[in-house]
């Protein structure tokens, strides 16, 4: 599959901070979002490789994993929450797929091998099962990331998610901002041995728009105006977040 490097789509270095990953993000989101380019397929394109790359890097534990795992971290995150992992959806940058039980497992910086990989994945979990009289205990909490446009930051709203065959209604607050955590308590995983489970907690991200900026609670325009109006003044129409003017 190819391989995604997210520090390059960004356009920052790979010990960038959270602040000079939200800045690229915002800059590059605005340029290519749909709306300021209708039509343009590439654009679109980009601006969900932006997006995808924004998600991942500026969680830190997605970005632990990716750092680790490159673009395998999906199935390491994955592993870590059903205890599988598909080898054949995994083959490093130009290369073909791993066999675990005869190759050696180099992340995107050469790091690593099989055991450090099963290691990381399974962990202390690796002897479930094969020891007698597990103590019940709470499961491990499980995070998903939300996008939710600046709209619905706005006026809240809610996500419709499917777990365990089952439907479930996330409301989404109003005002809420990027980084917020939304929990949703005994949806994460079941705790050992009939123990409580875990709770998930939904990471809020809020994408960029094309003509608003949000800082704090405020909302930033830029509105162009004819010079006639600035030397003479007089009423323009600002239009709003909500579609009115």
């Amino acid at each position: 599959m190819q391989v995604k490097d997210y520090y390059q789509i960004l356009g920052v270095a790979r010990d960038a901070d959270e602040k000079a990953i939200k800045a690229a993000y915002r800059k590059l989101a605005r340029k290519h979002h749909p709306d300021v380019n209708p039509g343009d397929a590439a654009a679109e394109s980009r601006f969900k490789d932006i997006t995808e790359a924004h998600e991942v890097l500026s969680d830190p534990a997605k970005r632990q994993k990716y750092d680790r795992f490159g673009q395998a971290w999906k199935q390491a995150e994955r592993a870590g929450q059903d205890g599988g992992f598909d080898w054949s959806a995994w083959a490093p940058a130009g290369g073909q797929g791993v066999d675990p039980a005869t190759a050696e497992f180099q992340d995107l910086y050469g790091r690593g091998g099989v055991s450090d990989l099963f290691e990381a994945l399974f962990g202390a979990r690796g002897g479930a099962g094969r020891g007698a009289g597990v103590r019940p205990g709470r499961g491990r909490d499980l995070e998903q990331a939300v996008t939710i446009s600046l709209e619905e930051a706005y006026g809240g709203g809610s996500r419709l998610l499917s777990k365990d065959g089952r439907r479930v209604e996330v409301k989404i607050p109003a005002g809420v901002k990027s980084a917020a955590r939304i929990r949703l308590r005994g949806e994460g995983l079941p705790g050992p041995g009939g123990g409580a489970p875990g709770d998930l907690f939904l990471v809020v991200e809020v994408q960029a728009h094309p003509r608003f900026e949000r800082q704090g609670d405020d909302l930033h325009l830029r509105l162009p105006l004819p010079l006639s109006l600035l030397v003479l003044g007089g009423e323009a129409p600002v239009p709003t977040l909500d579609g009115g003017l």
